[in-house]
């Protein structure tokens, strides 16, 4: 399946709707995109969860919104989530909530610009193949139902708005466990057998028209996130999505 067919699927999908087609294609035609446990076909709303990796150069673990143009960065230290689910034909709907953030400008803190509270998103996944000669499999996360991940609370102190959206769509690659890409390891790394997926966003020249955007400005993504599968029937299991 195409980056651009299979967005015309996943865009604008709620996880009602998800729900709704999973109950209607059960009883179908065997669906070809699947998510995996153990090797085997995961059961429909299979749950998981997320986390903060450590990054290879330092062994720091936060995720950072990086926003160039207006040399501002938004660093946090804790993610917590809410179970998320795999739903059928490789869908994955997850709340996340980024706490313990702070503003930077110029690399200098600036406190009164720290986010106000946590910082909570909803993202919808889909698996995709991108490639020409090689094609690997990607993850492209959108808003859910509605046209925003979520909003960022500032203090009306702040030079920047009190509320920033947080809209557009970024494409995520997976990793090894030892944190090498595709390229590196040869492998396609989203349909390795793993228990733990970590997940970065993808180099912006490959997918230049996933623009992720906090308020007006676009933003980009580095840290990485590890998804594991949640629940004592699953927990500590390897897992893997196929397309």
């Amino acid at each position: 399946m195409t980056h651009a067919s299979y967005r015309r699927s996943a865009l604008g999908v709620c996880l009602v709707a998800a729900l709704g087609l999973m109950a209607v294609t059960a009883t179908g035609a065997q669906a070809i995109e699947e998510w995996l446990v153990g090797g085997v076909s995961a059961a429909n709303q299979t749950t998981i969860h997320a986390a903060i990796h450590p990054l290879k150069a330092t062994g720091k673990k936060h995720i950072v919104f990086l926003m160039p143009s207006q040399r501002l960065e938004i660093l946090c230290s804790e993610l917590f989530s809410d179970d998320g689910l795999l739903i059928q034909n490789t869908l994955l709907l997850i709340k996340l909530s980024l706490k313990g953030c702070e503003t930077f400008s110029n690399e200098k803190a600036v406190p009164l610009c720290n986010p106000v509270g946590s910082i909570d998103l909803i993202f919808l996944g889909h698996l995709f193949l991108h490639g020409e000669l090689k094609r690997s499999t990607y993850i492209l996360f959108e808003p859910d139902i509605w046209s925003e991940f979520g909003t960022i609370f500032f203090d009306e102190s702040c030079a920047l708005a009190e509320t920033e959206a947080v809209t557009g769509s970024f494409v995520a690659e997976c990793l090894s466990e030892k944190l090498q890409t595709n390229g590196e390891t040869g492998l396609d790394n989203c349909l390795q057998e793993l228990v733990h997926h970590l997940i970065q966003q993808a180099p912006e020249k490959l997918f230049e028209k996933d623009v992720f955007r906090i308020g007006g400005s676009q933003a980009l993504i580095d840290g990485i996130f590890d998804f594991l599968l949640s629940g004592e029937k699953n927990k500590g299991k390897t897992w893997s999505g196929h397309v």
